[in-house]
C-alpha cells in the first residue's frame, strides 16, 4: 500500500548498462542505432548526449533544441566560423522515440541495456505506448453511486471494476493503487526479472500496461496525484449517502487509500465479501426472464455476466466454491422461461449440443442466445403477437396467417414436436430444424428439398395435407366435413342454397329489365365488372346467352322505345348477366374447394 510519508519520493533515473562498443553502435548503426555516420557530427552530438541515460527527463522539444544548437553557425574566440552539425531527420525521429523508452524504463524502475534501445525493438514499443497516452487523456466515465440496498461489499467491487478502466497520470489503470501485493513486483532495478526478447515487459505480463501496473512506484509525485484522484472518485460515489461523512477525516490529506482502508476494515470484511458472493450465485440461480415485458434478453444475459464478475471478485477475497461454465450455462438456460418459438429453438439447440460448442463455453452460448430474433425484441414494454402462422408454416415450407394459436390441423403432440425439431446438419449444408421465414427464404432448392423430406420423416404433415384434413385434430379426412378449413357441412349447404337463389334472381332480373326496357344503372354494372379468367369465359358466356335468350323471347307491347336507348339497354343487360355469371362461378368454386368437389 501507499507508504505514509510527508514528501513524495523522486522518480527513478535509469542507468545505462551499455559498453563503449554498444554506445558507438547506438550512435552510428543505420539499422538499430541513430545512423550518425559522420565522425565530427557524432563527436559534437556526444557533447550534448553521452549515453541513452542522458535522455532521462527530456521531451521531443528538447531533442529539437539540441538539433538546432548543433546546426547553428558559431564563431571561435578569433571570430572564425565553426562547422555546423545538423542531424538528419531520421536521427531526430529515432531520438524522440528512444526518449519515450527511457521515460517508460524510469516508470518501471529498470536500467537501460542494448535490447531496450535497439531501434527495431523501439519500433514495436512506440504504437503501444501511443495508445496508452491516448487512454490516459480520455475523460473518465461517470462514477458508480453507492446504493444502500446493494451493500458496501458489492459497491467496493464495483469501484474496483471502475478503477480497472480509469487511467491515471502513470499511463496505467488506477487499480495499481489497490491491487493485491501478489500482483506487484517490488524488486530492485538490479534484480528485476529479464524482459521478454524484443519486448519491454517481463513474464508473465503480455502488455506494457501490465508491466507498469506491477512495477510503477506508489510513492512518487505522480502516484500521489493518482491517490488524490482516487479520493475524489470515492467522494463522488458516496454523495448523498451516510458514508459521505466518513470522508471528512481524509479531506485535509485527500488520501484516497486511507479512506479505502477504512471502508474495507469496517464494512468490507471477508465475511461481508462472502455474503456478497453468495448473493450473486443466488441471483443467477433464481433469476427469471419471461419475455420482452421483463426487458430485453441481451440485458438479462449481461446481468448474468456482471453477477459472475462480481462473484469472482468476492471469490478472490474469500474461499468461495468455484463453478464451471457448464454449470453457469444451466443457470442461464433455466432463467429464460419465455415460450417464444425462436427462443425455445435456440435453447434446445444449446441443450442438444453434442459437439460441445456451447455446453462448455458460457460466453459463446450467451452470444448465440442474445442474437435470438424473438417476437417483441424491438419493442419497449410491449409484446408483439407471440408467433404468427407465417412463422409456423415455415416448418412446412409455406406461408400462413397472423394467428397466435397453434396451426389448424396439428395435434398438440405434433405441434410440440415441431418446436423441438433438431436433426443436425444435412448433406446439402442445411440445418435440420425449424427455420424462420427469413432463414427459409435464403435456402437454395436442394436445401429446401432436403429439409422438407426430413420433415416428412418426423411425422409432421405438410401444409397441403393439413388443408385436406389428413392431419387434423379428430383425424377426419374426406369430403363434406370441411375439417381442414374449419367450416361445418351445414354452413356449406346453406351457402350452396344461397348460390342457387342468387342465380335464379340474376336470371329473373335480366328478363324483367329487358321486358321493361329499363336503362337504370346504365354504366354502373360495367364499372364493377370483374375480369373473368380464360377458363371462366366460356362458361360465363353460356350463362349470359341463356339469360339473354329468355329475355328476348319475352314479348313486349311497348312499340315506342327509342332504338338507341334499346341498344344501350341491351349492352347493359349483357354486362349485368356476365357479372352475375362470374359471381356465381366463383362462389361455386369456393364451395367446391370446401367440399372436395369440382365445379
Amino acid at each position: 500500500m501507499l507508504i505514509a510519508s510527508k514528501y513524495s519520493t523522486i522518480i527513478y533515473q535509469p542507468k545505462s548498462l551499455l559498453t563503449e562498443e554498444q554506445i558507438k553502435l547506438w550512435l552510428t548503426d543505420p539499422l538499430n542505432g541513430l545512423g550518425i555516420r559522420d565522425d565530427t557530427t557524432a563527436k559534437a552530438f556526444k557533447e550534448e548526449i553521452r549515453s541513452p541515460s542522458d535522455l532521462f527527463g527530456m521531451s521531443a522539444n528538447d531533442i529539437d533544441a539540441i538539433n538546432t544548437a548543433l546546426s547553428t553557425r558559431t564563431s571561435d574566440a578569433r571570430g572564425r566560423s565553426q562547422a555546423t552539425h545538423r542531424l538528419a531527420h531520421r536521427t531526430v525521429m529515432r531520438l524522440k522515440g528512444i526518449t519515450l523508452v527511457v521515460t517508460y524504463l524510469s516508470m518501471v524502475r529498470r536500467n537501460i541495456d542494448w535490447e531496450a534501445i535497439k531501434w527495431t525493438n523501439v519500433q514495436t514499443f512506440l504504437p503501444e505506448w501511443t495508445t496508452l497516452e491516448k487512454l490516459a487523456e480520455e475523460d473518465r466515465g461517470d462514477v458508480p453511486k453507492f446504493k444502500q440496498q446493494t451493500g458496501m461489499p458489492r459497491h467496493v467491487l464495483t469501484i474496483i471494476d471502475y478503477l480497472r478502466s480509469t487511467y491515471g497520470s502513470q499511463f496505467c489503470s488506477l487499480y495499481y493503487l489497490v491491487c493485491p501485493d501478489i500482483m506487484r513486483d517490488e524488486s530492485s532495478p538490479e534484480n528485476a526479472p529479464p524482459l521478454v526478447f524484443g519486448r519491454h515487459f517481463a513474464e508473465p505480463h503480455t502488455r506494457l500496461v501490465d508491466e507498469i501496473g506491477a512495477r510503477v512506484s506508489r510513492t512518487t509525485a505522480s502516484a500521489q496525484a493518482d491517490n488524490e484522484l482516487f479520493f475524489k472518485i470515492l467522494v463522488e460515489s458516496f454523495v448523498g449517502s451516510g458514508i459521505a461523512a466518513q470522508a471528512e477525516d481524509f479531506e485535509h490529506t485527500r488520501d484516497g487509500l486511507g479512506f479505502w482502508d477504512r471502508l474495507n476494515e469496517t464494512q468490507c470484511t471477508d465475511d461481508h465479501h462472502e455474503k456478497a458472493g453468495e448473493d450473486c450465485i443466488t441471483w443467477m440461480r433464481t433469476s427469471n426472464w419471461s419475455g420482452p415485458e421483463a426487458g430485453t434478453l441481451v440485458k438479462h444475459i449481461d446481468k448474468h455476466r456482471r453477477q459472475w464478475a462480481l462473484f469472482r471478485l468476492s471469490q478472490a477475497r474469500t474461499n468461495l466454491q468455484d463453478y464451471t461454465d457448464h454449470t453457469r450455462l444451466g443457470w442461464l438456460l433455466a432463467s429464460i422461461t419465455s415460450k417464444d418459438t425462436q427462443i425455445c429453438i435456440r435453447k434446445n439447440h444449446v441443450k442438444d449440443d453434442e459437439a460441445g460448442i456451447y455446453k462448455d463455453d458460457w460466453e459463446k452460448a450467451a452470444i448465440y442466445l442474445s442474437k435470438t430474433d424473438y417476437e417483441g425484441k424491438d419493442k419497449k414494454g410491449k409484446r408483439k403477437t407471440r408467433f404468427a402462422d407465417a412463422d409456423i408454416s415455415e416448418v412446412y415450407g409455406g406461408g400462413g396467417g397472423g394467428s397466435n394459436k397453434k396451426p389448424k390441423g396439428l395435434t398438440d403432440k405434433q405441434y410440440n414436436k415441431m418446436l423441438n425439431l433438431n436433426g443436425g446438419m444435412g448433406k446439402s449444408g442445411v440445418e435440420l430444424r425449424w427455420h424462420s421465414p427469413a432463414e427459409y427464404a435464403k435456402l437454395n432448392k436442394a436445401q429446401r428439398q432436403e429439409l422438407n423430406e426430413w420433415r416428412a420423416t418426423q411425422g409432421i404433415p405438410t401444409r397441403k395435407e393439413r388443408c385436406r384434413g389428413k392431419g387434423g385434430q379428430g383425424g377426419g379426412g374426406g369430403g363434406g366435413g370441411g375439417g381442414g378449413a374449419g367450416v361445418s357441412a351445414a354452413k356449406i349447404s346453406t351457402l350452396e342454397a344461397s348460390i342457387a337463389t342468387f342465380a335464379a334472381t340474376v336470371s329473373e332480373l335480366v328478363g324483367s329489365f329487358k321486358k321493361g326496357g329499363s336503362t337504370q344503372g346504365s354504366g354502373d354494372v360495367g364499372s364493377v365488372e370483374a375480369s373473368p379468367t380464360s377458363g371462366e369465359k366460356a362458361e360465363a358466356s353460356a350463362v349470359s346467352e341463356t339469360s339473354t335468350e329468355k329475355a328476348l323471347n319475352t314479348s313486349t307491347t311497348d312499340t315506342t322505345v327509342n332504338p338507341q336507348i334499346a341498344a344501350m339497354a341491351e349492352q347493359d343487360i349483357q354486362a349485368a348477366a356476365t357479372v352475375g355469371a362470374n359471381a356465381i362461378l366463383k362462389l361455386k368454386r369456393i364451395t367446391g374447394g370446401l367440399t372436395g368437389r369440382k365445379e
